[in-house]
């Protein structure tokens, strides 16, 4: 699927929510390449799979790179699921599996079992 498609598809359907975790808190931002990403915030329990796959493919595929003292490097990408976590996961675990799949699990970080992904982010990083 094409980049743009995916982003529109994302701006209407309100599918993803991003955040940057700041010294002051959360900050929300758009979805910008540009911006140093630390944590998405999926909202996947109404999403197709085919969907949630492109999403993640777009944002996880080559990592995103952030600019990190100056210099830009690849970043860790962590996923918290608001709803439909083991959805996510299982989606995850099949695909990282096929070694035509554009995830790299040395770049994911899932998080969020049994947890709002506000307190999981919360308990990780503040």
């Amino acid at each position: 699927m094409d980049e743009n498609k995916v982003l529109d598809l994302i701006k209407a359907k309100d599918l993803i929510q991003l955040e940057v975790l700041t010294e002051s808190g959360y900050d929300f931002v758009s979805l910008n390449k540009k911006y140093s990403l630390i944590t998405y915030l999926i909202k996947c329990s109404d999403i197709e799979d085919q969907i949630l796959i492109d999403i993640l493919e777009l944002f996880l595929g080559g990592g995103i790179e952030a600019k990190v003292k100056g210099k830009f490097k690849k970043q860790p990408i962590y996923i918290a699921a608001e709803k439909g976590f083991k959805k996510c996961y299982d989606l995850l675990l099949k695909y990282n599996g096929d070694e035509n799949s554009k995830f790299s699990p040395l770049g994911l970080h899932i998080l969020g079992i049994g947890k709002s992904a506000k307190e999981l982010i919360k308990e990780r990083f503040i």
